[in-house]
């Protein structure tokens, strides 16, 4: 492993940095640069995308020691650690800047990276797309993330209200999987969603008005379906581009289901119809 330098001072400009990095959109998207804490997601982070890595004293003593991983996980982590430079910092350090509870010990300033969904679209396959609107909790995002790979999602398109999908509760909650889903983020969603009809993707909008429950759907071929706000569901004006309005059956005295729940039952219902 090679050490660049050391920094024990809270005052440091770049622990400055890193903090700014974390709390303020407006400088991620200036700088194009975001913040990911955690041993896994290092591990999962593309090298060409980490611009510099700074590790607590504590997780290089557990790495050295193999305390708390298996033999497989250390020695792939020190590996990797082997030719990437990194800066040492002291324990406080680590906890100032963590977002967790637990300071997770090694923090990856990585560089922004971005999507065309006219290089994903894909006519002779049946594919699986997912339009979010205005998603707010950054627990709800992450999971979402996380679960399109399960699914198999093709491509997730957010307008610029949803949440900052490089927020580092989001990235957290991706658990990786922010750097195998594909994802759109544009002021409105009029321009991907036209696109992806012209390509022959039916549009189905989850919505509490739907006429027809989920399953009774076919949901064959390549298909989008939309995702609204957490209080306020989908606007008007996107409900209008759907070709079908769909809806989850509830029983008791629910109405709606969390975003990331329904959008979860949606997209595996997608994945298991899919031909």
């Amino acid at each position: 492993m090679e050490k660049i330098q050391e920094i024990t001072s809270l005052s440091n400009p770049q622990i400055k940095y890193i903090k700014s990095l974390q709390n303020k959109p407006s400088l991620r998207k200036k700088e194009g640069l975001f913040v990911v804490e955690g041993l896994k997601i290092f591990m999962e982070t593309p090298k060409n995308l980490i611009k510099s890595v700074y590790i607590s004293d504590n997780m290089l003593e557990d790495l050295s020691k193999g305390k708390g991983f298996t033999e497989d996980i250390r020695k792939k982590a020190l590996l990797k650690l082997e030719n990437i430079s990194y800066t040492k910092i002291s324990d406080d350090i680590s906890k100032s800047i963590s977002d967790t509870v637990t300071p997770q010990g090694i923090f990856v300033i990585i560089k922004n990276f971005k999507y065309d969904l006219k290089d994903i679209i894909k006519k002779n396959k049946a594919q699986t797309f997912l339009v979010l609107e205005e998603i707010k909790d950054p627990g709800n995002m992450g999971t979402i993330i996380r679960t399109a790979e399960g699914a198999g999602i093709s491509a997730i398109i957010m307008n610029s209200k949803c949440v900052d999908v490089f927020n580092p509760k989001v990235t957290r909650a991706t658990m990786g999987s922010i750097f195998r889903v594909p994802f759109i983020i544009e002021e409105t969603l009029n321009n991907s969603i036209k696109l992806l009809k012209e390509n022959g993707v039916v549009t189905y909008a989850a919505h509490l008005s739907g006429s027809e429950y989920f399953d009774e759907e076919n949901l064959k071929g390549s298909v989008a379906i939309f995702i609204g706000n957490e209080a306020k569901g989908l606007s008007d004006e996107v409900t209008k581009m759907a070709d079908r309005l769909i809806k989850i059956p509830m029983e008791g005295e629910l109405e709606s289901l969390n975003a990331g729940i329904a959008a979860g039952i949606l997209m595996y219902e997608a994945k298991r119809k899919r031909v």
